[in-house]
């Protein structure tokens, strides 16, 4: 199943978790750059989780993320209630450090919210959780700003994982750019993890460097995070205004020109496929695009984009459901054959009554022409 997903995001100091669970009381200034992941435990009993961390890409330019997969293995089935289901979630209560090189240079604790972890598919006591550490909100830089050697390790449930090392390139001049282009809104940093505008009144301009984050940086995962962001924030604006995916797809067919906001969602979300197959919103971003293809009138495309979610993701929120959406998509498409049949049939019409006005002008033209040379 696919692991459950929150991105890695800092509270300010006394800010409380969104549940119930008392804020941690820290030290501001620790040796080791210590990040937390927060929640309550899960109802293991005295079964205690070996844990593991692991990251499809450990290399990276310089102010990239860390996708990181945190996984709890327990020796036996975790059950629930009378029946003693099998739980499918868990609440983990395990902490990341990350040490820069050999040093030990001042660093500051960062709180993030609870994250849930979810239970591996075919197992029945393997559960994992994929989240992402990218930005210091506090201090305004990124996590990984530095080139060089860093060391990451979870502990938790009085385990400690595998060291995970990361090695960090020098940023290139693209990454340079799309950096900048960021920090020159820092709320951009906070709408690229969490899809929403942490301050509203900032919400032009921080659209606006992600928008230039894909146009003048393009290549870099950072322009294909943006490119799948606008588009989902353009996707959800049109959804807003168009909540029939059926009356959206009969207006793309009875009109010549798209909608401008419906067409730059597709753009951008097409930008945002991009991003590698392991990076959480890429499975959301195969969802929302096969149903802008729809709304387009493009049901094959549609249909190929939905096929691709549930190979890629056929255990997640949303590929897990692709072929139901499949089976509703061809339906709704057959439904609406008959109406492109009938705009290309009024298509063919309309170019055959404009050529036989084309062509009686023509004659007219000749006509005309020779009775004027006959005179003369």
């Amino acid at each position: 199943m696919t692991p459950s997903t929150r991105i890695a995001k800092p509270l300010p100091e006394g800010c409380p978790t969104r549940i119930s669970f008392k804020a941690l009381t820290v030290a501001q200034r620790l040796a080791p750059l210590i990040l937390f992941v927060f929640a309550g435990p899960g109802n293991a009993g005295t079964d205690l989780p070996d844990v593991t961390i692991a990251s499809s890409s450990t290399s990276f330019e310089a102010g990239s993320p860390l996708v990181l997969t945190l996984t709890y293995d327990y020796k036996q089935a975790i059950t629930q209630g009378p029946s003693e289901e099998t739980r499918t979630t868990i609440l983990h209560s395990a902490y990341l450090t990350i040490e820069y090189e050999d040093t030990n240079p001042p660093g500051t604790k960062l709180r993030i919210f609870p994250l849930d972890l979810r239970l591996v598919s075919g197992t029945a006591s393997r559960y994992s959780g994929t989240f992402i550490f990218l930005y210091h909100h506090e201090e305004r830089r990124p996590l990984f700003g530095e080139p060089g050697v860093y060391t990451v390790k979870a502990h938790g449930h009085t385990r400690t994982s595998n060291a995970l090392t990361v090695v960090v390139r020098p940023p290139s001049s693209l990454q340079e750019r799309a950096l900048a282009l960021l920090s020159s809104e820092p709320s951009a940093f906070y709408f690229l993890e969490q899809g929403e505008f942490d301050d509203s009144g900032r919400r032009k301009d921080v659209l606006s460097a992600l928008a230039k984050v894909t146009q003048e940086c393009r290549g870099t995962l950072l322009a294909s995070w943006a490119a799948a962001r606008l588009g989902l924030q353009e996707a959800k604006e049109f959804w807003d205004t168009h909540p029939n995916p059926k009356s959206a797809a009969i207006q793309a067919l009875r009109s010549e020109q798209q909608e401008p906001l419906a067409s730059e969602a597709y753009s951008h979300l097409s930008e945002g496929l991009k991003l590698p197959p392991e990076f959480p919103l890429r499975e959301k971003v195969l969802y929302e695009s096969s149903k802008m293809a729809f709304a387009h009138g493009d049901f094959e495309a549609a249909s190929s984009l939905l096929d691709k979610l549930g190979d890629d993701y056929p255990d997640g929120i949303y590929g897990g459901k692709a072929k139901q959406a499949k089976t509703e998509l061809e339906q709704l498409a057959q439904s609406l054959q008959g109406i492109e049949a009938r705009s290309s049939s009024r298509l063919t019409v309309g170019i055959v009554v404009a050529a036989c006005v084309l062509l009686v002008s023509l004659l007219a033209l000749l006509y005309f022409r020779r009775r004027i040379f006959s005179h003369e």
